[in-house]
């Protein structure tokens, strides 16, 4: 297994290039500015939201809170893992791969680092394979600005299934309340 970040050429957006369905979060719509919970069970996009009990927001990347802007990494909507409950939940989808292949996962991690504290200064996504942690992204850029910061992220597994189950589970402090995810791309190697 390879992980890392920085330094690592990650294609922006995710397109037809990627094995996951609404690897950009795009699906269902919200509202310009507006943002929608989901809680674990249910589903949006091609993803069901897991882990603990709790949920995770669906946003606009045209939403904007106490000064800051959120805006999403590439189209028109990301997902905030840290929702409204701020639980170890988050989003996961089986992917159909070949055994003994291997994969490149790779995502952007976004974060907004807030001086006052509501809304943290890391972006922490605990990223599984079956189940298991394979990764842990951890973005703390964006000292001193209004706007997200993305980092780009990846990770190489090999298959040992035809259906992979891949997740990325919220890992902030219980009074972090940004943790943003957008363009999910996997691919074969």
């Amino acid at each position: 297994m390879v992980a890392g970040s920085g330094g690592v050429t990650v294609v922006s957006g995710c397109g037809a290039n990627s094995l996951v369905a609404d690897c950009g979060f795009e699906a269902p719509l919200v509202p310009d500015g507006g943002m929608q919970t989901f809680s674990v069970g249910q589903t949006l996009g091609g993803w069901t939201v897991v882990g603990a009990n709790g949920n995770v927001t669906l946003m606009s990347g045209s939403a904007a809170d106490m000064g800051f802007q959120f805006s999403a990494h590439d189209g028109q909507q990301m997902i905030d893992l840290t929702g409204t409950t701020r639980t170890a939940t988050g989003v996961a989808q089986d992917v159909a791969t070949t055994p003994g292949t291997t994969y490149e996962l790779s995502m952007w991690v976004g974060n907004i680092v807030d001086p006052s504290g509501y809304y943290g200064v890391y972006g922490n996504v605990k990223v599984t394979v079956d189940g298991v942690q394979v990764l842990l992204a951890s973005n703390n850029d964006g000292d001193h600005l209004t706007v997200v910061t993305w980092e780009p992220f990846f990770v190489r597994f090999t298959a040992s299934k035809d259906s992979t189950n891949i997740g990325f589970i919220n890992d902030d402090s219980i009074v972090d309340n940004s943790n943003l995810l957008d363009d999910i791309v996997l691919t074969a190697m």
